[in-house]
């Protein structure tokens, strides 16, 4: 079984892209009404429909409010208000197009987004729309971000 067929047999996916981007090694996928998942679960479920592939990683771009609590920095998502707790980033998702077995080098600016974030998190409340690795525990790395 390809794949993307037994992506789409995962309850709650909404959609997945057509074509994979050979240069990044990624796809898209879509969770219905907005939802998240933990990168253990979906590696998980991904090694249970036996298609003979592996979960790298989990990259997501997600719409919400930047806030504290408990005095960290959370993303509240808009469309189901779950909580990501925000990190600074460590590694890419995306492999290096010269060296597929390593991540694609951090540039600078994906370097300083999370440190950028935080200097702009004046008010108690920030609409923004942030990408970056999802880590266990619903924890989102942030690799760019666009206030909104």
């Amino acid at each position: 079984m390809p794949v993307r067929e037994g992506l789409a047999r995962l309850e709650g996916v909404e959609s997945i892209s057509e074509r994979c981007n050979r240069q990044y090694g990624t796809g898209e996928l879509r969770l219905k009404q907005g939802r998240l998942t933990d990168p253990l679960v979906l590696s998980k479920q991904l090694a249970e429909i036996g298609v003979g592939a592996r979960l790298r990683g989990l990259e997501a771009t997600v719409d919400g409010f930047v806030e504290k609590k408990d005095g960290k920095p959370v993303l509240r998502v808009s469309k189901s208000n779950e909580i990501l707790q925000l990190a600074p980033l460590t590694a890419k998702v995306q492999i290096d197009a010269l060296n597929s077995k390593k991540p694609e080098p951090l540039t600078k600016r994906e370097k300083q987004a999370y440190k950028d974030l935080m200097a702009r998190l004046k008010k108690e409340s920030v609409p923004a729309r942030l990408t970056g690795p999802l880590r266990s525990g619903l924890k989102m790395e942030v690799r760019a971000f666009e206030l909104r």
